[in-house]
């Protein structure tokens, strides 16, 4: 008992929060992690009960046993009635994990409490080893944050045997579920035929500890490596500069932890085969997944939540003396006392043509690309969905800073950039 209220004290005094939202099924795990929190803690936690509606029979003393300890040790406690229109233990997990985000938002909470233990945790590395798990092969999170709510597992270190050893040593009772006894869920399959293998190797889950805490540290630190990518926000997109990301000794791997712990984007294995195609191809390849879409070329990584077709800068009246605002720049139309002919930088014609000037996105402009010309001055493929051209009925008469046709007149177009590629792509 002491060494369990040893472990617990060590895992809540790295948190920065003395309130917790303890989730107790009435159940032998969380049981007994509500008694070792009221142990080494004097704060008047909540807690809650979800209530599934599968086992009529059970239910009622459940909660009347989690109320009852409630009540003993002065927590705030919530009965919680979920109703699942498919009732898979997938959708259940996601109506108990809404729900506490909810309570603890209404609260004022920050931390959520599980007493998922270590056998628990083989279980999920079982499960993640047969669904093809890469960057998540390390069994339950010992932390997962959601709309930073932090949903802990503090008993992750220790074995199921351990948990039903204290609460007999110290005469606290619990309700067992039934549902745990059918093989009706996948989870209950597989906890069968550990146990099965456990009588083979003749071994306690504890001898599994130290891979687990090996995977666990391996993803964390994974994790502090795609943290630290820098990404630029361009147009509601996340731009990484894939230079930066093809010199990592893991590329794949980055990015697919990038994506999962930065933008909650799922990424299985056919994602992962597109997002290495990605990886190694120079032409634009574009990869939608669940939520958002990843895009590359040979310069940039982009993440966004639209499709790339959808950018555009728009059309616009030009009018002299005047200005006018995009996406991506500002363009100034002058009136100039002499004439000027074009270059680069501006582009200049008679007052009388300024009708008949239209301006987009290179991948939005009519007329045949002039690829070599983008790729001599470093316009990426997805560059080319936001860098501006101007054109007429004729073709494109001026690329700012890239291209213009030889023309004169007093009315002067320059374009200002908002933002500068060869600067972001130097971070």
């Amino acid at each position: 008992m002491d060494d369990l209220k040893l472990l617990i004290r060590e895992q809540l005094s790295a948190l920065s929060f003395d309130r917790y939202l303890i989730c107790c099924s009435g159940g032998p795990d969380s049981v007994l992690l509500l008694h070792l929190i009221a142990a080494v803690s004097d704060a008047p936690h909540h807690v809650v009960y979800f209530n599934h509606q599968l086992r009529s029979e059970e239910v009622h003393k459940e909660i009347e046993l989690v109320e009852s300890l409630s009540k003993m040790y002065g927590y705030t406690c919530h009965i919680e009635l979920l109703t699942a229109q498919k009732k898979t233990q997938a959708n259940y997990r996601e109506l108990r994990i809404e729900r506490a985000k909810f309570i603890c938002k209404t609260c004022h909470l920050s931390v959520v409490m599980t007493g998922h233990h270590l056998n628990d945790d083989i279980e999920t590395l079982w499960m993640q080893f047969y669904r093809g798990a890469t960057t998540n092969f390390r069994g339950i999170p010992t932390q997962m944050v959601s709309d930073n709510i932090a949903f802990c597992h503090p008993l992750l270190r220790i074995p199921k045997q351990d948990i039903l050893s204290c609460l007999l040593d110290n005469n606290w009772s619990y309700c067992l579920d039934s549902s745990n006894d059918t093989f009706q869920y996948t989870r209950n399959k597989l906890r069968k035929a550990l146990s099965d293998l456990d009588a083979v190797f003749s071994h306690n889950p504890k001898q599994l500890s130290q891979t687990m805490t090996f995977l666990k540290n391996n993803e964390s630190n994974l994790i502090q490596r795609a943290s630290a990518i820098q990404m630029t926000k361009i147009l509601g997109g996340h731009w990484l500069d894939k230079s930066h990301l093809n010199a990592e000794l893991d590329p794949l791997m980055l990015i697919k932890v990038l994506l999962e712990h930065r933008f909650n984007q799922y990424v299985n294995s056919n994602d992962g085969l597109k997002l290495q195609r990605g990886l190694d191809q120079q032409d634009l390849v574009l990869i939608p997944l669940q939520t958002v879409y990843v895009v590359m070329d040979y310069k940039w990584v982009v993440v966004l939540n639209h499709p790339l077709s959808e950018i555009a800068l728009g059309s616009f009246n030009f009018v002299t003396n005047t200005y006018f605002k995009t996406q991506v720049g500002t363009t100034i139309v002058t009136e100039w006392g002499t004439s000027l002919p074009s270059n680069r930088f501006r582009y200049c014609l008679n007052k009388d043509d300024l009708v008949t000037l239209k301006f987009n996105s290179i991948a939005k402009c009519p007329f045949p690309s002039k690829k070599k010309l983008y790729r001599s001055h470093g316009i990426s493929p997805i560059e080319q969905y936001i860098y501006p051209v101007f054109f007429n009925e004729d073709g494109i008469v001026w690329i700012p800073n890239v291209f213009n046709q030889a023309s004169n007149g007093t009315t002067i177009i320059t374009f200002s950039n908002l933002f500068n590629f060869e600067t972001l792509s130097k971070k």
